[in-house]
């Protein structure tokens, strides 16, 4: 069994950002979300669409920017934490409860599928 205490360490150094001789490659810690805190410049309040053309789509864009702006905001505040981190965590636990009420829905249509319990939104169509 491996060593928590390891564990943790791999986990604080992939969140901090600070990926040094690619260790976001080598520990499998690389994501699009702590770098695109930098790339798309919301740690410097930058608004996406408004302020500088964005590549993703526009969902992804507003996601980026009312999650980002507000880490800013609060960085600017409190410039002793990591911003990236903050941006990192927030999205980490904002995407985990869509992906908890994605499941539960699925789950719902599923049973209303199988006549568990009738739902207008899941019921199947008649044709």
């Amino acid at each position: 069994m491996p060593d928590t205490r390891a564990l943790l360490g791999a986990e604080v150094a992939c969140q901090s950002g600070d990926w040094q001789k690619n260790i976001q490659y080598t520990r499998f810690c690389y994501t699009d979300v702590l770098a695109l805190y930098y790339a798309e410049g919301l740690n410097e309040g930058k608004v996406p669409y408004k302020d500088h053309a964005v590549e993703y789509p526009v969902v992804t864009g507003y996601f980026m920017g009312a999650l980002g702006l507000p880490v800013h905001a609060y960085g600017v505040k409190h410039p002793n934490i990591n911003q990236g981190t903050w941006f990192y965590n927030a999205n980490a636990l904002v995407l985990s409860a869509l992906a908890v009420a994605t499941a539960a829905v699925i789950l719902r249509c599923a049973a209303a599928g199988r006549g568990m319990r009738r739902s207008s939104r899941c019921r199947r169509s008649s044709s």
